[in-house]
């Protein structure tokens, strides 16, 4: 009886669906993303599904990320979620560290990190961020990533739609959640994780920041909401289009 009631999870066959086909596999080119081809370009689109579903972020938290909030070189390599010039974050408690998955790290993503240094670039994904509009982390990730995905592979919805309603982006978090329950995982590193207050018996334990050591179980079990996906050699943005804005008139 609850307003709204609860919000419906991704199916994991469904969610690894979604992270699929020419953006991973091979596509036409930058701005033919999701037409088969022979080139895969790392950026947001590539990474930032993956991230999401391997952070179990609010989707702004990894789309607005800046590098120095990356710790590739630490023992534990790992993302520190916090405020910066470019976004804040939802609550207190949203500010937490999270390891980076090691299915990232297989995917190259670390060498992706430390190639944005190089180029002198302060975001990981410059192309999520609009200076002259107000268009958050959050709207462009879904306008640029997750809705052209979705209707890619699922033109008639998911498996989970009902009605006119269907799963969206925080559905994903929805999953990453019945996740981590269902392996009954410990319920105050689940919450931090999430960016929630620890509740429950396990809250006093977690008054201060859980180890990364602690927290890297979680991360690693992420990976099986993804498919398989074949590693490919780094290839970026061409310079010029590693900033917001696209070609303008008719794709090729």
């Amino acid at each position: 009886g609850r307003k709204g009631g609860k919000r419906l999870p991704w199916a994991e066959a469904d969610l690894r669906t979604l992270v699929s086909g020419p953006v991973w596999a091979g596509c036409k080119g930058l701005w033919n993303r999701l037409a088969p081809g022979d080139v895969v370009i790392h950026d947001g689109m590539y990474w930032g599904l993956p991230l999401v579903v391997c952070t179990g972020g609010r989707s702004e938290e990894p789309a607005g990320l800046m590098l120095v909030d990356i710790f590739e070189d630490a023992p534990v390599p790992y993302i520190h979620f916090r405020d910066n010039p470019y976004r804040l974050l939802k609550n207190g408690q949203s500010d937490r560290k999270v390891p980076i998955s090691p299915a990232l790290i297989r995917l190259g993503f670390l060498d992706h990190v430390r190639a944005m240094r190089e180029l002198g670039h302060e975001l990981l994904f410059p192309e999520f961020y609009n200076p002259k509009a107000s268009m958050s982390f959050d709207h462009v990730f879904y306008d640029k990533v997750f809705e052209p995905l979705r209707d890619f592979h699922f033109p008639n919805g998911t498996s989970q739609k009902r009605g006119r309603k269907d799963v969206d982006v925080h559905s994903i978090r929805t999953r990453v959640a019945s996740f981590w329950r269902d392996r009954k995982f410990d319920p105050g590193l689940r919450q931090y994780l999430l960016g929630h207050v620890p509740d429950g018996e396990t809250a006093a334990s977690y008054e201060e920041e859980p180890g990364l050591d602690l927290l890297l179980p979680l991360v690693t079990a992420l990976g099986d909401l993804l498919p398989e996906l074949p590693v490919i050699p780094l290839r970026l943005r061409p310079a010029e289009w590693q900033k917001f804005g696209s070609i303008r008139g008719r794709r090729a």
